[in-house]
This record gives structure tokens, C-alpha cells and sequence, in this order.
């Protein structure tokens, strides 16, 4: 490949890439100009902070001074890039200076360089040579492109979307104890596309769980153990990134397989738990303080009973002490569950083992598996009165403990049955119909049940008869005149739009006339929340005359809207109001924009030259046909027959492939035609037709008439000021937008005539295909001429000696030396 990245009969080779830096002169000047530079690429926040810790000192310069040097103008295409890195699968030991040209490219490539890179799928390509093929270097070449990469945000954005999943599992399946700097490299890739966003976490823990969740994280856990101090520092750092992300199910169980493994022990061990004036002062101790923190709300409840009862019965083992340790047994066994410490009496004075037999249906109460926990008690010297305080709270009959050998049947409880819980009567769920005309239930009889039988039944509850003059169940303090729902969803809009914090609100606004301050969007939604209310709730919000501050908070802003007379006709007529000036603006930039692009059409000597060339393949292909010796043809229907006519030899080559071809081998400057249209390409994405802009212009004079009429019919009783002058100042935008049309009605019908030999009263019809059958021509003979170059860079490529080797010798056969 040499110094630069070449596409043969595409460009010249580009030589050197790289150019020589000044040192830096003060490490301050450096990290202000490279957060300057990633600000520049819009990443903001805690990722713009990562990424200047995680860059060196030279490459942030590197950067910097590149950014400033500027765009260079031959830079290889998003296109020619990737058909490089398709190359390096088959010439692996051009990896090192394939990977080294193309971070310089990046380096001094514009953002739009870049978001076309990502969108064809150049991301994918540079990570699919994340391969065992390859060695460390290599890998990590491409780890450490990959994050000068996320110092954009549209590669950032791409990596988190949910479609691009795989493309983290192709990082994250670097990650192992093989490689640590590798390992490094994958942790902070994870890291930045945590603190990206909430998306990032999502596509971490699917990567992870993709590459089998528990061998993942084992290998973390490897690093953490036996890595060195900037891959400790890496992994606490990603697990920092993860403990901190939202509650979810994989965060759940990446922590719970963090705990079984040990971490929290590990942690507490180089956390909190060390010498604090020595340990935290190094970036491990600190990170796994803070991982510490974060990992104790998934650890269990410790079990502090259970701990005590160890270590008791461990020193009393230990000292002799058995007889002190059952006075504080018999101490506890008042003030706590009796349970756990029964299992310590078992084992300081464990029963007789009675041999192996059926089990009797009736045996003494000292053997019964009921109480014989009680007679237990007492053998290990628990006073009688504690034991028979506990059996009262069990519910046990006390009197077996004066007569232990009473008989007692195995399966006949001693304490007294409980009473069933009485179940809860439930309703008949069906759907209510009020109104029954013209079906069976009209004139069906009913009544033949009695409504007592059925309350005893199924224990009803008897409806609670209202008397006419007994109260409601509202509050008088705090009148409902909404449904609660909707009442919800209204706070919720109001809230959302900012539509409460006006001063003067907005009910107040419409009554003073003062409305400079409101906008087109804010009426619109307050026409929104209007129509959500019922026609019975907004009378009785108009109706209410009671404490206005008593109201709740959407109740208040719609009594004081629907006390205003009109207020809907009112709002409508502000809304146009508003929406006058945006609308005149937007008419006159499209027609602008139509202006522009017919000059740039009549301009354009390279499509007029293109036009002739395919004027020319055409008559070639028919000749000796009716159709043969034309002297034009019609771009709206012609062009793209281009694609459907195929060559002889067969395949997918058509006749606009040979066009291509024809174009690059006599004159490649010709397929750059689409430059000299610039505005072409939006004239025909928002299909700006002659039909659509008279459209426009009709909605201008039909928002004037709209006020005008209303201002004739139905004046409003407020802003009336405010509408009159809008009649007044919206004559001269009208005039204006009327002159600009008509200009550019004859501006498009003269190109439409230049390139089309159409009757003028058709052309205004035509306008819209017009514009996009030359768009679409473009693209696709820029798709064609791209799919001719495809074989060449391959073969280009593989033709290339690798570096440092001679030149093979000519071969001598045989019969050549005989």
C-alpha cells in the first residue's frame, strides 16, 4: 500500500498522510485544546472527562495540532476506506500500516467524514478484524482506532442503538487473561459507552450475556485478582460505570455473580478496610472504595444471630465455659426467637439417639416431636417458668410439664383449631348495559329472585341507600370537577409544556390582549388540553362559582380558559396569527431553494456533457431500430431505463455500468457532476413541485382570509387589536410572496423547457418528476461507477508485494535454458 491509500481510476495516489508536530509546550494548553477538540465533536460530560484520562499527552497533541492543519482535500472517501480494511483479511501483514494510515485519516477528517464511515457499516468492518488471526498489536491498533472513533457522538450514538448490539460483542469477546493490554483496551471501550447513556449499560450486559455472562465476567475477575495496577484500575473502573446504571434484571445478576465470586471480600481488602492514609491515596484503593459502596445493596442481610451463636459455642468449647454459656442461653431465650438457640442446646447437650422403629401413633409427651423441645429445656437447666412462659406463647398446654409421661396422640394437636378465615365476597365482573332497547333484555321479566336469599348466600353486603338530602362523598373544601384520570394526563401536558410557569398565565394573557410573550406551539397545546375535557366537565368548570384556590392545579388553568367567551375560536385565530410569519418564511426559502437549483441545472456543463454521452449510448444500443439517430430524449422517462437494459456478456453490468466506465476511462471528472448541483439533492427530498408551492401560497391567502372573516362574522371580544393589526401587516409579506412565485414559476418553466420538449401547460405537472429523475441518475450512476472500481481496489490490493520484500526473479524454464 505504501504511504497512502490508493483506489486505481479512482484518484492519484495520495502521498504522506502524517506531518511533523511541534512538541508541546505546557500540559495545561494540552488538555484545554483537546477538550476544546472533543467538544468540537459533540461529546459532552462525564465521556468528554473519561476520554481526556484515558488519551496520552502525545496523542492529544497529535490530535489538536491535525484538527488545526485543517481538512486536507484529497482524503480518501468513507467508501475507499472500508474496501481497504476488507483488503486486510487477505493481506495481514499490511494490518499495522493499513490501521496507521487510516487513524491519520481520521484524525484530520470532517464529522460528516466520519458519520458516513459509521452508516456504511466501516464500524463493522474496522471491528471484524477483532479475530484470533491476528496478533496482539493489531488488536490493539484497533482498539485504541476504535476509541479515537468514540471521541465523535455519531459513532457513540450508533454503537448504543439496539440493532448494533453486535457490534459490542465483537469488543467485549477480546476481553481474557491472554492479552491484558487488550483487556485494557475492551474495559474502557465498555466504560465510555456506559457513561454514554442508559443504552450503553443495555448493550454492555446483551454483550456480555452473549459471550456467556459467567466465563465474562470470570475474566474480569481474573484482572482484578491477578492483573496489574492499570488493569485493577480499568476493571473497578468499568464496574463502577456498571453499578452505577439504572435497575434492571442484568444488572441484578451481574452483581450476584460478582458476590459469588468474591469480589465484595476483595474489595473490602484494598477498599475502606485497608490503611486509609496509605491505600486510598492510589487510584485501585479508590475506585474499589467506590465499587464497595455500590456492591452492598445486592450482598444479603447478614445473619448477626447466627455469627453470635458461633462464636459462642466456639469460646465456651474453647475455655470450658459450657455452664456459663447456658445461663446466658437461658437469659436470651426470654427476650428473643427461640429457635437458633435451641440448635446450640442440641449441640451442647444432644438427647440419647433412640434406634430406628415405625413410628408409634401414640407416644409420652417427653417423645412427642411437638414438645419435646420443652423437657429438652429443662435438662439443660432453664428455669420452669421461662419454659412455661414459652409454651403459653406457642399455645401449648402447660400442664404437661407436671405430668411429662402423660400419653399423647401423634397426630391429635394438643392447641385448640384456629377458625377458617371467612373468604371475601366477590362481585359478579360483567359489562353494565344502560340502554337495552331493541334486544332480548327489553322484554325479558326479572324480579323472580329473592334479593335476601341471594345477600345470605353469597354474603353481599346490602347497597347503602342515600337519602336525598345526605351528603356526597366530596369535600366541599376540595371541589372535583375532572374525571381523576384525565385530570392526571392534563397536569402531566401542562407540566411537560411549561404551560403553568407563564407570568402573566395564559388565561390572563388572551383577556389583556398582551400575547407577545406566547407562541405558535404553546397554543397549541393549550388547544390540545382544551379538547380533552368532556362537554359536561367543561360546563361544569364554566358553571363553578365557588373558592377559585380551592381548585386542584389542572382544574384551576382550565376554569379560568373556559370562563373566557370563544376561547376555542380565539385560540384558532392566535394560532394563525402565529404560524403567519413561519409559514411566509418557509415559502420563500423553498422557492429560494427551486431558484437555486434550476441555475445550478442551466450551469452545469458536466451533466449537459454527461446528457450527450448518454444521448450517444443510447443511439448506439438502437441502432438500426426505429428509435436510432435521436437528437434528444425525455429525462423524465428515459433515464432510468438505463438500469434495465443489461450487456450481452451477462451478470449484473447494465448499460449505466458501461456509461460509468465509458465516464472514468475518457473523462473521470464528469461522475462528479452532483457537486455542481448542491441543491438539487433538496428540492427533490422535500419534493418541491410547482403544485406543492402553489399549495403554500394558497395557505398564506387563506390564513388572512380565515381572520378576516371571522373579524366580519364573529369579532372576538378580546385581542381584537392584535387581529387588526395582523390584517394591516400581513398585505405586504402577501405581495411579496406573490412576486417571489411568479419569479420563480418562470425561472422553472424556462429550465423545465431547456431540458424537456413538453407543451408549456404540462411542464407545472412534471415539475416534482423533474427534479428527482436527475437526482435519482446521479445516485445510481454513482452506485455503478462504485461497483466497477469494486474488482479493481481488490485486485489492486492483492497484487501489492508485502513490505521490505525483493522483486520475485523472471522464471527460466527448461527448454528456454536448453
Amino acid at each position: 500500500m505504501g504511504g497512502s491509500f490508493s483506489c486505481p481510476g479512482v484518484r492519484t495516489q495520495w502521498s504522506d498522510l502524517s506531518v511533523t508536530l511541534s512538541p508541546p509546550a505546557d500540559d495545561t494548553d494540552v488538555d484545554d485544546a483537546y477538550l476544546h477538540l472533543v467538544t468540537h465533536r459533540g461529546v459532552l460530560g462525564v465521556v468528554r472527562q473519561e476520554l481526556a484520562r484515558i488519551e496520552s499527552r502525545d496523542s492529544k497533541w497529535q490530535q489538536t495540532q491535525l484538527f488545526q492543519l485543517g481538512h486536507v482535500a484529497s482524503t480518501p472517501t468513507s467508501t475507499e476506506c472500508i474496501h481497504q480494511l476488507q483488503v486486510l483479511h487477505y493481506r495481514r501483514e499490511r494490518a499495522h500500516e493499513y490501521l496507521r494510515l487510516l487513524r491519520l485519516v481520521v484524525l484530520r477528517a470532517r464529522r460528516r467524514w466520519v458519520r458516513l464511515f459509521v452508516q456504511d457499516d466501516g464500524l463493522a468492518m474496522l471491528l471484524s478484524l477483532l479475530s484470533p488471526a491476528f496478533d496482539a498489536d493489531v488488536l490493539t491498533s484497533v482498539l485504541d482506532l476504535v476509541l479515537l472513533l468514540l471521541s465523535f457522538v455519531s459513532v457513540l450514538e450508533h454503537f448504543v442503538l439496539r440493532t448494533q448490539h453486535p457490534l459490542v460483542v465483537n469488543v467485549v469477546r477480546c476481553l481474557g487473561p491472554t492479552h491484558e493490554i487488550v483487556s485494557i483496551k475492551v474495559l474502557q471501550v465498555c466504560r465510555l459507552l456506559c457513561l454514554f447513556t442508559h443504552s450503553g449499560h443495555i448493550a454492555v450486559h446483551a454483550a456480555m450475556d452473549q459471550c456467556f455472562g459467567p466465563r465474562v465476567v470470570g475474566d474480569v475477575v481474573g484482572l482484578l485478582e491477578h492483573g496489574s495496577e492499570p488493569a485493577r484500575e480499568a476493571v473497578l473502573r468499568l464496574l463502577h460505570a456498571l453499578l452505577e446504571g439504572e435497575d434492571s434484571p442484568q444488572l441484578h445478576t451481574f452483581a450476584h455473580r460478582l458476590v459469588a465470586l468474591g469480589v465484595p471480600a476483595w474489595l473490602a481488602q484494598h477498599g475502606d478496610e485497608a490503611d486509609l492514609g496509605k491505600e486510598l491515596d492510589t487510584a485501585v484503593a479508590f475506585e474499589a472504595t467506590r465499587c464497595q459502596q455500590l456492591l452492598r445493596r445486592f450482598l444479603p442481610p447478614p445473619d448477626h444471630l447466627q455469627d453470635a451463636i458461633q462464636h459462642l459455642h466456639e469460646h465456651a468449647r474453647a475455655y470450658q465455659l459450657e455452664a456459663a454459656a447456658l445461663k446466658v442461653v437461658t437469659a436470651l431465650l426470654s427476650v428473643t426467637e427461640p429457635a437458633a438457640w435451641e440448635a446450640l442446646v442440641e449441640r451442647m447437650a444432644p438427647a440419647p439417639v433412640a434406634p430406628v422403629s415405625p413410628r408409634p401413633t401414640s407416644m409420652p409427651a417427653t417423645h412427642h416431636p411437638r414438645f419435646a423441645k420443652y423437657f429438652r429445656m429443662l435438662e439443660v437447666q432453664v428455669p420452669k417458668d421461662l419454659v412455661r412462659q414459652r409454651m403459653l406463647a406457642d399455645g401449648v398446654d402447660t400442664a404437661l410439664l407436671d405430668a411429662p409421661q402423660t400419653i399423647v396422640a401423634n397426630a391429635a394437636p394438643t392447641s385448640p383449631p384456629t377458625s377458617p378465615v371467612s373468604a371475601t365476597p366477590k362481585g359478579l365482573l360483567w359489562h353494565k348495559w344502560s340502554d337495552v332497547r331493541g334486544t332480548i333484555f327489553e322484554a325479558t321479566p326479572t324480579g323472580k329472585i329473592d334479593a335476601d336469599d341471594v345477600h345470605v348466600a353469597f354474603q353481599m353486603r346490602s347497597p347503602i341507600r342515600r337519602s336525598p338530602s345526605s351528603p356526597t362523598l366530596r369535600s366541599p373544601s376540595q371541589p372535583i370537577l375532572l374525571h381523576p384520570r384525565r385530570a392526571k394526563h392534563i397536569r402531566k401536558l401542562l407540566d411537560q409544556h411549561h404551560l403553568t410557569l407563564l407570568k402573566p398565565s395564559i388565561a390572563d394573557a388572551l383577556i389583556s390582549g398582551k400575547v407577545d410573550a406566547l407562541t405558535y406551539d404553546m397554543v397549541t397545546h393549550v388547544r390540545h388540553v382544551l379538547a380533552l375535557p368532556t362537554a359536561e366537565e367543561k360546563a361544569s368548570l364554566a358553571a363553578f362559582t365557588g373558592n377559585v384556590s380551592l381548585l386542584q392545579h389542572p382544574e384551576g388553568v382550565l376554569h379560568a380558559l373556559v370562563r373566557i367567551p370563544g376561547v376555542d375560536a380565539l385560540l384558532d385565530l392566535l394560532a394563525t396569527v402565529l404560524k403567519f410569519d413561519t409559514s411566509v418564511q418557509a415559502f420563500e426559502r423553498d422557492c429560494t431553494v427551486v431558484q437555486t437549483a434550476c441555475r445550478e441545472l442551466t450551469l452545469s456543463t458536466a451533466l449537459h456533457q454527461v446528457l450527450g454521452y448518454v444521448l450517444d449510448l443510447g443511439n448506439h444500443i438502437n441502432a438500426g431500430t426505429p428509435r436510432g439517430n435521436a437528437l434528444g430524449f425525455n429525462l423524465l422517462t428515459d433515464l432510468h431505463k438505463l438500469e434495465h437494459v443489461r450487456q450481452s456478456a451477462g451478470g449484473s453490468t447494465t448499460a449505466l455500468h458501461f456509461l460509468a466506465s465509458v465516464l472514468r476511462s475518457q473523462d473521470a471528472t464528469l461522475l462528479a457532476f452532483p457537486a455542481t448541483l448542491p441543491s438539487l439533492e433538496t428540492v427533490a427530498k422535500s419534493n418541491l413541485s410547482s403544485s406543492e408551492l402553489t399549495a403554500q401560497l394558497q395557505g398564506l391567502h387563506a390564513q388572512v382570509q380565515f381572520v378576516a372573516q371571522a373579524l366580519q362574522t364573529t369579532p372576538p371580544q378580546y385581542c381584537l387589536s392584535t387581529f387588526t393589526m395582523f390584517l394591516n401587516y400581513s398585505a405586504a409579506p402577501l405581495a411579496r410572496c406573490d412576486a417571489t412565485w411568479t419569479d420563480t414559476a418562470a425561472v422553472l418553466e424556462s429550465t423545465m423547457l431547456t431540458f424537456l420538449k413538453l407543451p408549456k401547460d404540462t411542464l407545472s405537472v412534471h415539475s416534482s418528476s423533474f427534479f428527482l429523475g436527475i437526482h435519482q441518475f446521479a445516485q445510481a450512476l454513482e452506485r455503478a461507477d462504485r461497483e466497477n472500481c469494486e474488482p479493481l481496489v481488490l485486485r489492486k490490493a492483492m497484487s501489492l508485494p508485502p513490505p521490505g520484500a525483493r522483486p520475485p526473479a523472471p522464471h527460466r524454464s527448461h527448454s528456454m535454458a536448453s
